[in-house]
């Protein structure tokens, strides 16, 4: 198997992959712009597979030059759906109808007169083929064109669209549109050229570059860039926060462990799959404990003590504060082993992000998780406590 061919297989395990993830996505929250990338991604799987296998479905079709037909209807219907999807991320909703109908109307315009030229031109001519070397064939340039220019300006609405990326809140999805963007570009350049390459070889004077091997030349080149960009530019959003919640949970085991370690009935016996649902689960256990089991233990002069020491290490903002939680976490949780409540005073509220933003509450107690296990103040903390409550027991 060539390098190519590796490659191609690979691509199409990736959108396979990505199929899967948006698919499912859509399926459980139903959001139209899941569903756009869905179909963007499912269209642009059928070219991938028809492309690496092209002869053997070539030979069950038997229709001269119709797989041809088939790819580029599936490409363009793959800009189509990233068209509507770009639209979804930074359009009012009624907008997106209205564009999305316009959209549609122009790729079913340019869908038309393809099959149109096909028919009148290769399919009648029983060409095995439609590309520059049968330019001069009647009604073959025509479709070239058509396709060439519909693909050229979908790809250029779609990096025109993605211009707003800078603005978009969430991380990955920002990411991802930059890629979509860049790749975009390097799909334009593509279908530029395959514009000019041609009217090149219909007017018999090929540009002098290589345009396709199987490791150089000028379009291989910037199919491949544009659809790595592209590919990651689709991943990217689904991947991203999966690997940011898998690496959240990591954090949050030491707190989460020694929490529920003193509670374990106030665990969830349900055993979901779903890492986003893992991670809510997980934060509201911690936050159960805090408020149940170990809210007598909370000693005021532990938070204290804490900021005391804290500020003398210079820490500051967020950092500091996620020390004292972990401090008096800590400090708490030795407190119930001996059962030293706290004195009655005032209940110790811990200031955190509301309960309703899932992603900053994660965020924030992995902050406060990493003291809990790191932080040389916690250690010092704890060890003054429980040496002041030896002496103390011992007096």
């Amino acid at each position: 198997m060539s390098l190519a061919q590796v490659v191609q297989h690979l691509a199409i395990l990736a959108l396979t992959a990505a199929c899967v993830s948006w698919g499912r996505s859509w399926w459980r929250r139903r959001k139209p712009n899941a569903l756009a990338l869905f179909l963007c991604l499912l269209s642009l799987e059928v070219a991938f597979v028809i492309g690496a296998y092209y002869p053997w479905v070539a030979s069950v079709i038997e229709v001269p030059s119709l797989t041809q037909v088939i790819i580029h209807t599936a490409v363009l219907s793959c800009v189509f759906w990233l068209q509507v999807f770009t639209l979804h991320l930074g359009t009012p909703p009624d907008d997106v109808v209205r564009k999305s109908r316009t959209r549609l109307a122009i790729l079913g315009t340019c869908l038309l007169g393809l099959y149109v030229l096909w028919i009148l031109g290769p399919l009648r001519q029983g060409l095995p083929a439609i590309n520059g070397s049968f330019g001069d064939r009647p009604y073959v340039l025509a479709y070239l064109s058509v396709f060439s220019m519909s693909l050229a300006w979908a790809i250029g609405d779609i990096a025109w669209t993605t211009r707003f990326a800078r603005h978009v809140p969430d991380r990955y999805l920002r990411l991802g549109l930059h890629f979509i963007r860049y790749g975009s570009i390097f799909g334009l350049i593509f279908a530029l050229h395959k514009f000019v390459q041609t009217l090149a070889k219909a007017v018999g004077t090929p540009l002098p570059w290589l345009e396709y091997s199987e490791y150089t030349g000028v379009s291989t080149y910037l199919l491949s860039i544009g659809t790595f960009l592209s590919l990651a530019g689709f991943m990217l959003p689904s991947l991203g926060p999966r690997w940011e919640r898998g690496r959240t949970m990591r954090r949050l085991e030491p707190l989460w462990s020694a929490l529920t370690a003193q509670a374990p009935e106030l665990v969830f016996s349900t055993n979901t799959k779903d890492a986003a649902d893992r991670l809510r689960n997980r934060i509201t256990e911690i936050r159960d404990v805090l408020v149940g089991p170990l809210q007598p233990y909370l000693h005021p002069s532990s938070a204290e003590r804490a900021t005391e020491l804290g500020t003398g290490r210079d820490l500051t903002g967020d950092e500091l504060q996620a020390t004292v939680e972990a401090a008096t976490i800590a400090v708490a949780l030795e407190a119930r082993k001996h059962d030293i409540p706290a004195p009655l005073t005032t209940a110790i509220v811990f200031n955190g992000p509301s309960a309703a933003d899932h992603g900053a509450e994660a965020a924030w107690l992995a902050k406060v998780s990493t003291a809990f296990a790191d932080s040389e103040v916690v250690r010092t903390v704890v060890r003054e406590f429980t040496e002041q409550e030896i002496d103390r027991a011992n007096s």
